[in-house]
């Protein structure tokens, strides 16, 4: 297959394994769902900051979408979640029934959620307005955000796998994670970020092509960068790979680079500045303030046991980022020959790529953003979610470290041109391999869930 009609192979398999991952995924599933649907039905009403009450955060909303989350999950606690018992589907389409009531408000306790800036909610809540809109009810606003949330996540993936002019395996076996695609089909934020990050690496690969960035391509980079970086402050780093055609040989300033990523770091920080005084604290003894001074006066212990828990738990880490589900219930393990398709793809791609060979210079700073990312990542989750002192970070899990995967990817690819005429065989393997992860992923959560 063509690298330049990859896009099309895409949604050929995303589209229908999306939809159907929408439906099949019990309501509130997902990692923080919960927090997500209350989140996404504020931005909807045009609230962009929520508010503080009782030691918790959070905002007004309809008391039947409280209803639905009881009756769907069992309760309303955000952090310790009842295991929930298989049912049809069906059954859970009978919530259907349950009219939205916009006016009949009650507090809700969103607290992880509420911190996220409202641009990562934009195609969640647009959904949710439609559906208000056409007098739908709490589960019928449910169903729309992940409905919205999972065309955009599909049209800016689509989008990079167009606009990207080599790299496009690399993204594409990245976009066809089944993490990634179970993601893309609920409301959680992360979708759009990961979506805006192939989006903004694509576009930094054609500057570089280029040897300057275009006026729409500096656009674009820079709508990217900030989706990026207000869904997750720790991929800030990333938005270095914006001064791509500073190293391409061609004598490109540093002006448009610059103001890609300034953009990205200054809608970042005007963000946590507005909404700092919304970080409440749910465990014992979490306090960034404390953990900041504890850090900066046992600096070797805490690099010491983080480097020891890395070693530890990176593989674990890496295979979770790859294919393992991160919902409720707690992550299920894909089948072991899944896994090994995923790898095979891995180890095929230094062989298979269809990328030139970078600048040293270029090359040199995406291998070093790959650690740098981990790090910040790993930084600002010890600061704000463990308790002052622990030896581990325990909120660490796979999904978080796709973004560093695909860094990782692109630094497999980045091999000389001129790969041998065989390797066109192998790169249709590696989108087979791409599309057997995408039906794997269907049939795993229908084999789990039993919907039907």
């Amino acid at each position: 297959m063509s690298g330049q009609r990859l896009w099309i192979f895409y949604l050929f398999i995303a589209v229908p394994a999306g939809l159907l991952l929408c439906f099949i995924m019990p309501p509130l599933q997902v990692n923080d769902e919960i927090q997500h649907f209350f989140r996404a039905y504020q931005v909807s009403c045009l609230v962009g900051l929520g508010r503080a009450q009782g030691g918790v955060a959070g905002g007004d909303i309809p008391v039947s979408l409280t209803l639905l989350v009881k009756g769907l999950v069992g309760s309303l606690a955000i952090y310790k979640v009842p295991a929930v018992e298989p049912q049809r589907l069906a059954a859970t389409l009978g919530w259907l029934s349950l009219k939205l009531a916009p006016k009949q408000t009650v507090f809700a306790d969103f607290s992880a959620t509420v911190l996220y800036a409202p641009i990562s909610y934009l195609p969640q809540a647009s959904g949710i307005a439609l559906a208000r809109l056409a007098g739908g009810g709490a589960l019928a606003c449910f169903y729309a955000a992940r409905l919205a949330n999972l065309a955009a996540a599909l049209a800016m993936t689509a989008a990079a796998l167009r606009l990207a002019p080599f790299g496009r395996y690399a993204l594409l076996l990245m976009a066809l994670l089944p993490t990634v695609l179970y993601l893309d089909a609920s409301i959680s934020q992360d979708a759009g970020m990961f979506s805006a990050m192939l989006l903004f690496v694509a576009l930094c690969l054609r500057a570089y092509r280029n040897g300057a960035w275009s006026a729409r391509g500096a656009l674009l980079a820079a709508l990217a960068g900030i989706i990026l970086t207000m869904s997750k402050a720790a991929y800030g780093p990333v938005l270095l790979l914006a001064l791509a055609p500073c190293f391409s040989g061609r004598r490109a300033g540093y002006g448009t680079p610059a103001l890609i990523i300034l953009a990205g770091l200054l809608s970042c920080v005007a963000w946590l500045a507005v909404s700092h005084g919304l970080m409440v604290w749910h465990g014992e003894g979490n306090d960034s303030a404390r953990q900041m001074a504890f850090v900066l006066h046992h600096k070797l212990y805490t690099a010491w046991f983080v480097t020891r828990w890395l070693l530890w738990g990176g593989p674990f880490l890496l295979q979770a980022a790859i294919g393992m589900f991160g919902g409720w219930p707690p992550e299920i393990s894909l089948p072991g020959w899944e896994i090994d398709f995923l790898f095979l793809g891995f180890l095929a791609l230094p062989f298979t790529c269809d990328m030139p060979r970078l600048a040293p210079g270029y090359r040199l700073m995406m291998a070093g953003l790959l650690p740098v990312t981990i790090y910040t990542l790993i930084a600002l989750l010890y600061l704000v979610y463990e308790p002052v002192g622990w030896p581990r970070v325990d909120m660490l899990q796979g999904r978080h470290l796709i973004p560093a995967l695909l860094l990782l990817t692109l630094n497999l690819a980045a091999v000389p041109a001129g790969v041998p005429a065989w390797a066109n065989i192998v790169r249709r393997v590696l989108a087979a391999n791409a599309a057997a992860g995408a039906a794997c992923t269907v049939i795993t959560m229908w084999l789990v869930y039993r919907p039907f």
